[in-house]
Parts: structure tokens; C-alpha cells; sequence
């Protein structure tokens, strides 16, 4: 599934991604990077790969945004849409730059 959605094999523009193994939870993960979301939403990314794995008969059962993203990049119903582990908020850079300077303009 990697390599249906990642840029270098045709997939998505600005999307790397590898498949990997979780013996712990009998699942299998696909870790992307997604470097210019303007070409590709997160919205866009997790449909086609949801799409890619229902074609090969399995689900995707959630998601996480690792380290933080912006605003723009996340979107409003992200939480539900994306299956996330996770609420968005916690992931929003600009959010978190406002708790660690509460009153700064961004």
C-alpha cells in the first residue's frame, strides 16, 4: 500500500511513505511524510490510502499526526475524518506555541 500512494512509485505528490510490520498489535502500518500538504491534504491522504486498503481488503483503523503540523495543513473535523488516536488539537503548532506564550499573536 506504501507504494501506491508515495510520489516516487506514481502516488500523491509530496507523500513518502513505508510499510511496516506491528507484530504487537497483528497490524500493519503505513508511516508517510507528507511535504507540501497545499499539493496534498491530509484529507486527500488518508481517502486514497483508506481506499488503497479496502481495495486490498483490510481497513485503515486509525491515525496519528506525529510532532506537529500547521493549522492549515490539519483542517476543522480532522479528529473524526482522520480516525485519529489522538485529538488534532494537541497537534497544531499554532496552538502549542499559544500555550507555551499564552497572549502572542500569530
Amino acid at each position: 500500500m506504501a507504494a501506491r500512494i508515495r510520489e516516487r512509485d506514481g502516488g500523491l505528490p509530496g507523500v513518502k511513505a513505508l510499510g511496516l510490520g506491528i507484530a504487537s498489535r497483528n497490524q500493519a502500518q503505513v508511516s508517510t511524510n507528507l511535504t507540501d500538504f497545499r499539493r496534498t491534504s491530509l484529507v486527500r491522504l488518508f481517502d486514497t490510502a483508506d481506499r488503497h486498503a479496502r481495495e486490498l481488503g483490510t481497513r485503515v483503523s486509525s491515525s496519528e499526526i506525529v510532532g506537529l503540523a500547521p493549522r492549515d495543513a490539519v483542517g476543522r473535523d480532522a479528529t473524526a475524518r482522520l480516525r485519529l488516536e489522538k485529538p488534532a488539537s494537541e497537534s497544531i503548532l499554532e496552538e502549542r506555541i499559544r500555550q507555551a506564550w499564552p497572549g502572542i499573536e500569530i
